[in-house]
């Protein structure tokens, strides 16, 4: 859950020259079921009094975290379904895991595939090691793409991965969204996407559409 709660503002019919000039506003918020223990809304203006954004700001940060913990730790699950369980004990669990995103050697060819994509590049799929759901095989693949010899290579923006059709909508991915590298650190270093299993992503060359692929969740196994 995102903690910045959207809110309406009334239109004010104060002249300009009456309008405050704060760069922000602290607005108290009461305890509520979706807010336990209340909290402080920090909304930032501009100088003629338009809102920027707003930042919700607990008073009790456990409380909240206790009410909305599961919901985020279930994104670090693929969305499955965990059950009812306090924040803090899935988090303990969650924490057993190791997140690396450290992509394998090209020597190290047990822990990775290779997928054919043009002529100078594939794509090579490999397990960055992200929480998943203890029992289950991995559910989120670590993508980069590599030269006929093995190594990761710096596409910029003339390779893109899209995700492709979705049959459930409202997930963590957008059909037809091009994906973000999560360590497009420069200009030069090559990136590192993360894909999940078993639903279809685009590949696309200086926007033309190659190939589509989708990666089993045993993949790796």
């Amino acid at each position: 859950m995102n903690l910045d709660r959207a809110r309406t503002t009334p239109r004010d019919t104060r002249s300009q020259a009456d309008m405050p000039t704060a760069d922000f506003l602290l607005l108290p918020q009461p305890s509520t079921d979706a807010y336990p223990g209340g909290g402080v809304i920090l909304q930032y203006r501009d100088g003629s009094n338009r809102v920027l954004d707003h930042t919700y700001r607990p008073y009790d940060p456990a409380a909240m975290m206790q009410r909305w913990g599961p919901h985020l730790v279930s994104q670090l699950y693929s969305g499955v379904d965990i059950g009812p369980t306090g924040f803090f004990d899935v988090l303990a669990n969650v924490q057993r895991y190791q997140v690396s995103w450290r992509p394998p050697l090209p020597s190290d060819a047990t822990l990775y595939r290779i997928f054919p994509f043009i002529a100078s590049l594939n794509i090579r799929i490999w397990d960055p090691k992200v929480a998943q759901v203890p029992g289950r095989s991995t559910r989120f693949f670590g993508l980069d793409f590599v030269s006929l010899e093995g190594d990761p290579q710096h596409v910029g923006a003339d390779v893109e991965v899209v995700v492709g059709r979705r049959s459930v909508p409202g997930g963590p991915e957008v059909e037809g969204q091009a994906l973000v590298p999560i360590d497009d650190v420069d200009l030069t270093s090559p990136q590192t996407f993360g894909v999940f299993a078993d639903v279809v992503y685009e590949f696309h060359s200086h926007n033309y559409h190659i190939i589509s692929y989708s990666f089993p969740y045993n993949l790796l196994e």
